[in-house]
């Protein structure tokens, strides 16, 4: 985790520069994780005694620091079957096309960034930047993808929308 960490850490500070090309800062990711995980030790074998006991004793800690650990999805129904998001953690949202997979991981990154204060990485592989903004916007509209691709949208709608465009730069 404490590569895992470091990588993104490191992945962040290349990508605020203007000159990098994308492509080339997502092959070394790709490559810096690869060798991370290759060179990865597993840690022995606990029993669940040992397990049980390392998680009552972390929950006697919060509840005599009151300091809750990780951060929330700002989904309150997710948060209630996930738990809270650890340094670390890697998720994956998996779905058939239409489901609302791009929004829902959009949503979580988005609030882990700006409301949790962490550090956060997106990648989507299957679709090019505007079609992720598109429908970033509809997300953030309750407007259909469609509609802001075709423009069909009324005078509120477009009130909406610029609210939307206003928050993806905070």
């Amino acid at each position: 985790r404490r590569k895992h960490l470091e990588e993104l850490k490191r992945a962040l500070k290349e990508a605020e520069n203007p000159n990098a090309h994308v492509a080339d800062l997502m092959n070394d990711h790709e490559l810096r994780f690869q060798d991370i995980s290759q060179k990865a030790q597993t840690q022995p074998a606990r029993s669940l005694e040992q397990i049980v006991k390392s998680a009552m004793a972390k929950s006697e800690k919060v509840r005599d620091s009151g300091e809750r650990p990780g951060i929330d999805t700002g989904l309150p129904s997710l948060d209630e079957i996930l738990g809270r998001i650890h340094p670390g953690d890697l998720g994956f949202i998996g779905a058939d096309p239409g489901i609302g997979k791009t929004i829902l991981a959009q949503q979580i990154a988005q609030h882990a960034a700006f409301e949790g204060g962490a550090p956060t990485a997106f990648f989507q592989l299957e679709m090019s930047g505007e079609d992720m903004g598109r429908r970033y916007l509809a997300g953030q509209s309750s407007m259909s993808t469609a509609a802001v691709e075709e423009g069909a949208y009324d005078f509120d709608q477009y009130e909406h929308l610029k609210a939307a465009v206003l928050k993806s730069t905070n």
